[in-house]
């Protein structure tokens, strides 16, 4: 006689086995990026008392805190159980945004060192802008979300509006 464990489990915990993973990945991810958060902090501690303020300077600490901070939000309202949907609700764009930002941080500290180990060429620096432009707006057009749609479908609006005045004039 085998006995389901799925059916003792409270309905918070049973989950499906993609979620499940996901919960997994979650985890060990978070686990890697507070392990990174504690061996970083004192250089980063020491990089911040040094005078000088460059662009990568201010994007590395900017990327060092709000990665965590954006990690314990999502882990919090992933893992809460009283998390309602009108929470959801209010909360559902957090998440991309704030990983659009970050990704858009990180790619423009790869162009900008990628143009310095070339000599700053400038057509170098020409294509790469050119591939960060096309990495951040793939998400933007891409997206069945809402708020993206609403967006672009305005400025789509907004152009088609003065491209048939401009004919029509």
């Amino acid at each position: 006689m085998s006995v389901d464990i799925s059916a003792l489990l409270p309905p918070y915990l049973n989950l499906p086995p993609h979620l499940s993973a996901h919960k997994y990945f979650f985890v060990c991810t978070l686990t890697v990026a507070a392990w990174d958060t504690l061996v970083l902090s004192p250089r980063s501690w020491r990089l911040m008392k040094t005078k000088e303020w460059p662009v990568l300077k201010i994007v590395f600490q900017v990327l060092r805190y709000l990665m965590p901070i954006e990690f314990t939000i999502v882990a919090v309202a992933f893992f809460d159980t009283k998390f309602t949907r009108d929470m959801c609700n209010k909360f559902y764009l957090f998440e991309p945004i704030c990983t659009m930002i970050l990704i858009a941080l990180c790619s423009s500290v790869h162009v900008i060192r990628i143009h310095a180990i070339y000599d700053k060429s400038r057509p170098i620096l020409a294509g790469l802008a050119a591939l960060l432009l096309v990495q951040l707006s793939f998400p933007y057009y891409s997206s069945p979300n809402p708020f993206f749609l609403g967006v672009r479908d305005s400025i789509a609006t907004h152009y088609a509006r003065s491209l048939a005045r401009r004919l029509t004039a």
